[in-house]
């Protein structure tokens, strides 16, 4: 009898072994796996900075020589120039939709208010009659240190 509980005595034995092997392994290679994520982030923070300096080499670029780039910047740079251009005409057509008017400060300011709540400007909100709006939409009209937002509509059914 006493061989038979010495085989389950060694047998106990030898999966407690492999199991602790297993639990080693399992630990290793989960140490292994953060490690390379860890470095994994590094290297993805070091290619978030690299691009991150480039784009200020090109705003500084574009600082120094937007009025005179050498022949192999002046295609990016019109590009650039070409999409502030559609970006100030998408906003404005934004802003008038959104039945707001833009104050000199900078601020959006409701159409039906008196006064810009950021720098306190009065603002007025000038009327104008479908014959005398611009045939361009949009188009910003100055009025009291508040910029209009007026939109031509009268070819919107064509």
């Amino acid at each position: 009898m006493g061989s038979f509980f010495d085989k389950v005595k060694n047998t106990a034995s030898a999966v407690g072994s492999k199991v602790k092997e297993a639990g080693t392994a399992v630990g290793d290679a989960s140490k292994t796996t953060v490690e390379k994520q860890k470095l994994k982030s590094a290297i993805h923070k070091e290619d978030d900075n690299i691009e991150k300096q480039y784009a200020l080499i090109g705003k500084k670029y574009m600082e120094l020589f937007a009025t005179q780039p050498s022949p192999e910047f002046a295609e990016y740079i019109t590009s650039i120039e070409t999409s502030k251009e559609t970006i100030a005409k998408l906003n404005s057509q934004l802003i008038a939709l959104e039945d707001f008017i833009v104050c000199s400060c900078g601020a959006k300011v409701a159409k039906n208010a008196s006064y810009c709540p950021a720098c306190g400007s009065a603002v007025a909100v000038a009327t104008t009659t479908a014959e005398e709006q611009p045939s361009v939409a949009p188009e910003e009209i100055v009025v009291d240190d508040a910029v209009e937002v007026e939109v031509d509509d009268s070819n919107a059914n064509l």
